[in-house]
């Protein structure tokens, strides 16, 4: 129950105030990290049909869909989105790009960076009907945040120290696979077909940007997690329709 809670205090606003916790037991609420995301997707998906029901246009709907995420959220993958794109865009050193991810300002590739991220959700749900954009909204909050446990277990932390490390030092084969297991069983409640198609697309993204900062900066660190997370779900919105 803890780890769960942790979970619910690590990746959302929810008021949940676990102050007393083991490194351990941060890991392990990674299992839960794909419940959090269907917890997440069901409240805006249910968000979402209150307000067709008050008969709101299309477009202001999927806008405060968007909105609703980041609120939910306090916005902090999309700022790991910004950190990340300005250390990426810097073409500094390595201890340069981690110096960068650090810094509270925003860069210029950051905003295009997040300005991009939020585009592209926006459209893809435009490109939906309110049914299937709900649909596409819980399975990819699930499959994005099942990326990120996948990018925590099977790579180094970049950083000597830092709030990313007490996951990935303590990750485990064992919390991944019921990791794995949370979200199939999270998916299968919304469509097991389309879910374990987004699930692979996102964890084929964890594996191509997980190797790609394990080069250039020796592993990844919470900003990429949180960059991760966003690109993923991002990924998701967009190929709903191919699926």
């Amino acid at each position: 129950m803890q780890q769960f809670l942790l979970a619910l205090q690590f990746l959302s606003v929810i008021p949940v105030k676990v102050k007393k916790y083991s490194e351990k037991k941060a890991a392990e609420s990674m299992v839960y990290f794909p419940f959090v995301g269907l917890f997440l997707g069901v409240f805006v998906a249910d968000l979402r049909w209150l307000l067709h029901f008050w008969g709101l246009p299309f477009i202001s709907i999927n806008l405060l869909s968007v909105i609703m995420l980041i609120i939910l959220t306090a916005g902090i993958h999309l700022d790991g989105v910004a950190d990340t794109f300005d250390a990426i865009g810097s073409g500094k050193s390595k201890e340069e790009k981690l110096s960068i991810m650090r810094d509270p300002h925003i860069g210029a590739i950051g905003v295009l960076a997040i300005v991009s991220i939020l585009f592209l959700k926006i459209a893809a749900l435009l490109a939906l009907p309110l049914k299937e954009g709900s649909f596409a909204i819980i399975l990819s909050c699930v499959t994005s945040r099942f990326a990120m446990a996948g990018l925590i277990s099977f790579f180094p932390y970049a950083r000597q120290s830092g709030k990313a490390e007490a996951f990935i030092k303590n990750s485990t084969n064992n919390i991944f696979i019921l990791a794995l297991i949370m979200a199939v069983v999270c998916v299968s409640l919304v469509d097991l077909q389309k879910g374990l198609g987004l699930l692979a697309i996102s964890t084929l993204v964890a594996f191509l940007l997980g190797n790609y900062f394990k080069r250039s900066l020796g592993g990844v660190t919470g900003d990429i997690c949180g960059a991760v997370n966003e690109i993923s779900e991002t990924l998701c919105l967009l190929l709903w329709g191919v699926l």
